[in-house]
């Protein structure tokens, strides 16, 4: 990720995280981090803090960290944690692959839906694994591309989106992430497919998700106009999808890889 902000932020970016993570379901959140009772816990590229900050409620004994490259994510995940009154959880700015903690710090670290954005993979990877104890453990949760499972296919619609999904998420194969851990040197790499439940639409998509949706693309969408034919054409993919979302006829299918693995 280059830059404080990413390319489908925009000023609500916190709330709609606040929002979606009722949609990703909070205790599917829990579940896949799988903190342990007074352990040091990172979260890493933070967002709204959500999940930390409810890890840090159930969890008082544990100390809970967050980071984020995006100043304004941090102030705004710190005062929802000062107003929660939670001693035990504070957040700082830093970006993934040169974060400011030392070495072996850390029992568990997590990564939500925040690898598909960065340029560098593999060295955001080898910086959490230098930040984990021996024997602690990393774990990722990520989409594969958006989207990518439309029926039925309307071959207009599926370039621009495959458009927009390449430039949102560049060179973005989930299935690296196992490889790329390996190469960090962690192990008992583990591996979890599962349906995305924000972008997986079988039949018309609820109110909720329809909202996240949109707050989404919309933004993304502006940005890279130019590649999808001009502002106006830009708006009108947006409304195209949702169009489809819509549409009772329709089914859309993202996937979610759910990667782990262990310092040695």
């Amino acid at each position: 990720m280059s830059g404080e902000k990413y390319i489908l932020s925009y000023d609500g970016e916190c709330d709609r995280l606040e929002r979606q993570s009722l949609i990703f379901g909070q205790e599917r959140g829990i579940e896949m981090v799988a903190p342990e009772p007074g352990t040091r816990l990172l979260d890493a590229g933070c967002g709204s803090g959500w999940l930390s900050r409810l890890i840090a409620q159930r969890m008082p004994d544990c100390e809970v960290l967050g980071v984020d490259i995006n100043p304004d994510y941090v102030a705004y995940a710190t005062r929802k944690a000062e107003e929660a009154g939670l001693g035990n959880l504070s957040y700082r700015v830093g970006a993934l692959g040169d974060l400011p903690f030392e070495a072996e710090s850390f029992d568990t670290i997590w990564s939500l839906m925040v690898l598909m954005f960065l340029p560098d993979r593999a060295g955001a990877l080898a910086d959490l694994a230098r930040l984990l104890k021996p024997g602690g453990r990393l774990v990722t949760g990520q989409q594969a591309v958006p989207r990518h499972a439309n029926s039925p296919r309307i071959p207009a619609l599926e370039d621009k989106l495959t458009t927009f999904f390449a430039t949102a998420f560049p060179d973005w194969h989930p299935e690296d992430i196992p490889r790329l851990m390996l190469d960090a040197g962690l192990t008992e790499i583990a591996v979890k497919m599962e349906t995305d439940p924000m972008y997986t639409f079988l039949g018309p998509a609820t109110e909720a998700q329809l909202r996240n949706h949109r707050e989404v693309m919309t933004p993304g969408a502006a940005r890279m106009a130019d590649l999808l034919g001009g502002p106006d054409a830009a708006m009108a993919f947006v409304e195209d999808v949702m169009r489809y979302a819509t549409d009772p006829a329709t089914v859309t299918v993202t996937g979610f890889w759910q990667v782990s693995g262990r310092k040695p």
